[in-house]
Parts: structure tokens; C-alpha cells; sequence
């Protein structure tokens, strides 16, 4: 049998079966073949003169022209690899992942980008290496280990995604961002290594002046990489900052006298941007050549069976209900255009998030013993009513929460969807005795603030779990190419590099950012409180879902492997639907749950 099989993101899954079997046929000395990646945005497969190196790219280099690229993506990276060596992925700044065999050393690279735009799974079954873009075609092979991973489902429930490099399969893992694989075949051997990481020492010496430059100059430089000259651009357009200034810029740079700009809301007035959005767009044409041609749509509710819809079939836990107007958004982009440019990775570089407010404030707290400090908080807590996270009383209830906390489970806390008052009653004979889900958060730091750690901790496992996934799978989903021009290699490496204070002032978030760009921003969003990018689920829950949420929730394939019981269900259900408490996104993900549970039954094999 063949050592080495490979699938990246295979037009169907079917033929990528029908990929593995063939290799499986194949003897070791015929090396490996990668099967071509005709589905993929962009994406080649070549070998050298002497067939002796082999590679298949899946993915985008924005630097390719500097680096002198001629011929396709995978010619390219055959030629940077004879010239650079093994870490040759250092070289590009890009979205990625690559397979190259090397039949001369016995050697396989696997490789992926420096953020994990792009993920990349493997298994190793009997000294050899299977592996895919996607978990959906690994599960096609024969010999796939199917076994979940209890603490993978543990740690889902609470933080809404199975953070890498571990996947809900026990023996399958998930290639790190920035890093390569080497695997030698004839003895089994293989390890992994770094050819990046985002660091946050040293500190640049630099004036806030020269900084608010350097960084326009980096953002209009890494727009003008992603603008592809062959076709017309579109831009995602909220009300916020972050995609405000991605418009403004790409708006001056295009060379277009119309950009396409796209928008989406809902009734719910606490969901919905489109007139910030407009204000924005208003504020951009006034100061431009080119004029932003806002598309704007209001979503009707979103169905029970629209959720069923895109989370049965993610090919792995995953529950961020943003994925549902990120998928409608990239669906209303792709009647107009067939590229847009979007904000994302701007909240963990440049610090948006309110939660590193709240830990700086956590921080000034923790002098309290704990003894006095747990108590005090925790009683405070109850005045306030769970009222939903974008209300005032579930904002001070979340915060009294995490002020409660020990000092080192302070900023999980924030993020846990299953605490352990929820979990205690909860979590079945499976998911009890595991190992605390907060140990995931536990990382080596290069940060030195709380508010910089906190970004830093988000950067490696919440972008890289939760945001980047969504609007992959929602742009995937349209055949939809989105680039985030904030991913940039160059900006990701200026962002860790200034001063805490640049990005979080006293009490004003992505400061740098917002200074930087003022002069393109209108005041409506300059003023505007981050809101997010969510869905009214709480109020589903209780209305337009109610019906059929139960068979899902309470199917028995739910109860009889152990991992939740029926009495902890039930009495989430009941306190959610009686305005008790928003246990929306904890019910969010038992219902994934279930339906991944389903699905793993239909395809056992």
C-alpha cells in the first residue's frame, strides 16, 4: 500500500474516494499522487522536470510578483522550495495550503498560511499519512478513525468551536497555522515546525504620528495586493470601522468609477447596521472618485431549517451563529461580483473587542483576595438580570461573572458558553472527569499586557477556530473569493509590534485604527458601538423556532451515548423559553450537537 494519500478540496467527494483508492493501488516507489484542486478558487498542481517533486497549491499569494513569480502558483513554489528549503513558506504572504513530495529525500511537506485561512486535517493509519482540505473528504477514506474525542465535544460546548490543532475525531488533528509538516514514509517519522509566529516583543519605538502613517500605508499597500486587475471587486460593508475603512481604501485604489458594496439587516433594530452602513458609504463618496454603489438586502427570519441546513453539514462542530448572515451576505455579493474584500482579523490585531476592556478592568480588580472578591461578585451577578448579551443587565452580569472568577479562568469565562453551574447538571457520564475546558487558554505569552494577551490568546485560537472558518464556509458555499487584507503578513507583524496603549486607550478600542483612518470614516461610525456581526437566535428560540427545535434537541441519539443529560436539557429549554435566563447559545450548540450526531450515524461506515 501506498504510505501517503492526499485529498485538497476535491470537486466532490466521491471522486476524491475514488483519489485515495487509486494511490492506495500504487507501490511506494511511485511516489504520491495529489490529486488536482479544480474546485478551489485558485489552484495548481505541478512537478519538476525530472518528476521527481511533486506539489499540489490550494490558495492565493499576494507577493507572488515581487517574488518574481513566473508560470502557475505550484511551479512557483516547486522553484522557492529548491531555492529555500524546507521553511520556504516563510517567503509568501498569502492564504494557503500546499502538499509537495519529494521522491529524491522521501520526504512529504505539508504546509498552511500564517493566520490558518486555509486548514488542512490528517491522519496516520498503518505508516501512512492521509490527509485533506477538508474533513468531510478525510471521513471518505476506509480507514478513517471515526472515535470522538469526549474532551473535543467538552470543549465545544463551551466555546462553540473544537479548538486546533485537535478535531472532534480522537486521532485527528489539525495542521497549526504557519507551520510545516515533514513525514518520511519509509519509517514513519514525522514532526512539525514553525516558520512563523505573531509576536508581541520587541516593542517599536515609534511616535503615534509615525505609526497612524506607517499603517495606512501597509493597509493601502495590502488592498492593492488583493485587487485582482482581471475582474471587477465588491466590499462588505457594515457599520463598523473595520469594513469602513477596507471600502474607503479599496474605493481610492480600484481605479473603478463604481465599487460594488453590499450590506445586510434585519427588523431587529439591535441586529442591524444598514443605516450606519449608508451613512458610511455616503461619508466615503463624498471624499472619492470613486463611488461606492451600496447594495443593501433585509433578511427576512432566518428558518429552523436554515440553521439544520448550515450546521449539519460543516463536517465538524462548529457554532457560531454568525455564519448565517455571513452566508446571506456572501450569497447577495455573488449575484454581483465574484470577489469582495472584508474586515476580518482587524478586533484581534488592532484590540476591538470589549472583553479586553473588561480584562484590563479584571486585572485592576484581582488586588481583592479571592475570598472576598468571588463572593462579592458573584452576588452582584444576580441583581442583574440575563436579559441577552447585547442588553445592559447581560453586559454587567457577564462582567460580574468574570470578575468572580479565579485570576487564570478570567478571560475563558467570558467566552464559556457552558459554565459550571450549566455543566454540572448538563454534561453526561462522557463529559464528566474531563479536563477543564479553560486549560485550552493556557498559552505561552510574548505579550506582556492584559489586554495584548487576551489578543494574543484570540489571534491563535479564536480567529483561527471561530472567525475564519465562518466566512470560509459562507464564501465557499457561494463560490464566493473573500480576502481580508488585514491578514496581511506585514500588518499582523506591525500590529503586535506597537504599543498596547495604540490599540486600547483608556476606554477606546482599535484606537490606532480609528485615528489612522478618521479622515474616511463618518462620524456615525466613528461614534457607533461595535454591535457584531449576530443573528436574533435568543428570540428564535422562543418564537419562530419553538415547534421544531424539540425534535432535534431532544432526539434519543442525544441521551443514549452519554454525553448530555435529559434532565439538564430540559431545564435549559424550559428557563430560556420562560425568559428565566438566555441560554440561547448553549441550546445553540446541543442542537449542532444533535445534528452532527445524526449525520455521523448516516455515513458510519
Amino acid at each position: 500500500m501506498d504510505p501517503i494519500a492526499g485529498i485538497i478540496n476535491p470537486p466532490d467527494w466521491q471522486s476524491a474516494l475514488q483519489t485515495v483508492k487509486v494511490m492506495q493501488g500504487r507501490n511506494a516507489e511511485s511516489g504520491c499522487l495529489l490529486h488536482d484542486p479544480i474546485a478551489a478558487l485558485t489552484g495548481s498542481a505541478a512537478e519538476d522536470r525530472t518528476g521527481t517533486l511533486r506539489l499540489v497549491f490550494c490558495g492565493e499569494i499576494y507577493n507572488a510578483e515581487t517574488l518574481r513569480q513566473t508560470g502557475s502558483a505550484a511551479d512557483f513554489l516547486l522553484r522557492l522550495y529548491e531555492e529555500k528549503g524546507d521553511l520556504f513558506a516563510r517567503e509568501l504572504d498569502g492564504r494557503f495550503v500546499f502538499a509537495l513530495w519529494d521522491a529524491r529525500k522521501r520526504k512529504l511537506l505539508l504546509g498552511r498560511d500564517r493566520a490558518g485561512e486555509m486548514p488542512l486535517y490528517y491522519f496516520i493509519r498503518r505508516n501512512m499519512l492521509v490527509f485533506a482540505g477538508d474533513l468531510r473528504a478525510l471521513r471518505r477514506h476506509p480507514d478513517f478513525p471515526a472515535e470522538w474525542s469526549n474532551q473535543a465535544v467538552a470543549d465545544f460546548l463551551s466555546l462553540q468551536y473544537v479548538p486546533g490543532p485537535r478535531t472532534v475525531y480522537r486521532d485527528v488533528c489539525k495542521l497549526p497555522p504557519a507551520s510545516v509538516m515533514r513525514f518520511f514514509p519509509d519509517n514513519g517519522s514525522l514532526s512539525i515546525e514553525k516558520y512563523w509566529t505573531l509576536s508581541f516583543l520587541p516593542k517599536q519605538r515609534i511616535s503615534f504620528a509615525d505609526a497612524k502613517a506607517e499603517l495606512r500605508s501597509l493597509v493601502r499597500k495590502a488592498v492593492c495586493k488583493r485587487l485582482d486587475p482581471a475582474g471587477e471587486p465588491g466590499v462588505f460593508l457594515s457599520g463598523g470601522v473595520d469594513s469602513g475603512i477596507i471600502a474607503a481604501v479599496t474605493a481610492g485604489l480600484t481605479g473603478q468609477t463604481e465599487l460594488p458594496a453590499f450590506t445586510i439587516g434585519f427588523e431587529n433594530a439591535a441586529y442591524d447596521e444598514r443605516e450606519l452602513a449608508k451613512a458610511s458609504a455616503q461619508y466615503i463618496n463624498q471624499r472619492s472618485a470613486c463611488r461606492l454603489r451600496l447594495h443593501e438586502k433585509k433578511l427576512p427570519q432566518i428558518s429552523f431549517r436554515d440553521f439544520c441546513k448550515w450546521f449539519g453539514n460543516t463536517g465538524e462542530l462548529y457554532c457560531d451563529t454568525s455564519l448565517l448572515p455571513a452566508g446571506a451576505l456572501c450569497a447577495f455579493a455573488r449575484e454581483q461580483v465574484g470577489m469582495a474584500l472584508c474586515g476580518d482579523a482587524a478586533d484581534e490585531l488592532f484590540g476591538g473587542y470589549e472583553r479586553y476592556l473588561v480584562m484590563r478592568l479584571a486585572r485592576r480588580c484581582n488586588f481583592l483576595p479571592e475570598p472576598v472578591r468571588k463572593p462579592f461578585f458573584r452576588g452582584l451577578q444576580c441583581c442583574f438580570a440575563d436579559a441577552g448579551e447585547r442588553t445592559f443587565s447581560g453586559r454587567i452580569r457577564r462582567l460580574c461573572r468574570t470578575l468572580g472568577e479565579s485570576a487564570e479562568r478570567q478571560y475563558f469565562s467570558i467566552l464559556d458558553r457552558c459554565p459550571g453551574a450549566v455543566s454540572a447538571e448538563l454534561f453526561g457520564e462522557r463529559l464528566t472527569g474531563l479536563a477543564d475546558p479553560a486549560a485550552a487558554f493556557i498559552l505561552p505569552h510574548s505579550a506582556r499586557e492584559a489586554a495584548e494577551q487576551c489578543m494574543e490568546t484570540d489571534f491563535h485560537l479564536y480567529l483561527e477556530g471561530d472567525t475564519l472558518p465562518k466566512m470560509a464556509r459562507a464564501a465557499a458555499a457561494v463560490s464566493l473569493n473573500v480576502r481580508s487584507p488585514f491578514l496581511d503578513r506585514d500588518i499582523m507583524d506591525f500590529a503586535a509590534s506597537l504599543p498596547p496603549e495604540f490599540k486600547v486607550c483608556r476606554r477606546k478600542r482599535k484606537y490606532i485604527l480609528r485615528e489612522a483612518f478618521a479622515d474616511m470614516l463618518a462620524p456615525e461610525v466613528m461614534a457607533g458601538r461595535k454591535r457584531g456581526f449576530g443573528v436574533p437566535v435568543s428570540s428564535y428560540l422562543r418564537t419562530v423556532w419553538q415547534k421544531e427545535v424539540p425534535e432535534v434537541l431532544f432526539s434519543e441519539r442525544m441521551f443514549h451515548g452519554g454525553w448530555v443529560t435529559r434532565q439538564g436539557v430540559e431545564s435549559l429549554w424550559k428557563e430560556h423559553l420562560d425568559g428565566v435566563r438566555d441560554h440561547s447559545y448553549i441550546l445553540c450548540n446541543l442542537l449542532v450537537l444533535s445534528l452532527f450526531l445524526e449525520d455521523s450515524a448516516l455515513n458510519a461506515y
